[in-house]
C-alpha cells in the first residue's frame, strides 16, 4: 500500500521530507536495456538508495574497514543509471533520530562484508525500511527478485 506520486520516474517532485522513497537505478546503460525485458518477467539487476528527509543513503562495497554506507543527493548516485522512484511511506522518527540511526548503520555496515547477493544495496534498502518505521513498505520482490 504505497503512497502515489504524480509520477514514479526520477524527477523534481515535491514530497514531505518525512516521506521514505527508494530510488532504483539500473547498473549501468547495458543493464537498462536489459531490464527493460527483465522487469517484464518480475525481475531486473538495480542498485537501490533510500531517501529521507532530503538525504539518500546506499550501501556499497570497499576494500578496507570503512563503512559502506555512503550518502548522496536524491536520484543523483555518482556510478548508476536513475531510473525509478518508489515512495514507501511516511517515517515517524525526526530528522535528527533518523542520522543517529544511519550513524549507527555506518558502523554496522562496513563496506567489506558487502555480498552480490546476501548484504547489498538492496538488502540495506530493506532492512533501513523496516527501520524506520513498520508501517512502511518494503522494497518490492521485482527489485529484489535477483538476489533471491
Amino acid at each position: 500500500m504505497g503512497f502515489a506520486l504524480e509520477d514514479d520516474t526520477v524527477g523534481g517532485h515535491i514530497h514531505p521530507p518525512d516521506m521514505v522513497i527508494l530510488h532504483i537505478y539500473h547498473l549501468d546503460e547495458h543493464t537498462s536495456r536489459i531490464n527493460q525485458f527483465a522487469k517484464a518477467l518480475g525481475t531486473g539487476i538495480y542498485h537501490a538508495g533510500l531517501e529521507v528527509y532530503g538525504r539518500e543513503f546506499c550501501f556499497g562495497q570497499t576494500f578496507d574497514e570503512s563503512s559502506g554506507v555512503t550518502e548522496n543527493a536524491p536520484g543523483a548516485h555518482p556510478c548508476h543509471v536513475p531510473w525509478k522512484r518508489l515512495p514507501l511511506g511516511k517515517t515517524h522518527l525526526s530528522e535528527d533520530e533518523v542520522l543517529m540511526m544511519v550513524e549507527q548503520l555506518r558502523y554496522d555496515w562496513k563496506g567489506k562484508t558487502y555480498h552480490l547477493l546476501t548484504r547489498n544495496c538492496i538488502s540495506f534498502a530493506d532492512e533501513f525500511a523496516i527501520l524506520l518505521g513498520s508501517n512502511l513498505d518494503r522494497v518490492p520482490a521485482w527489485v529484489k527478485s535477483a538476489q533471491e
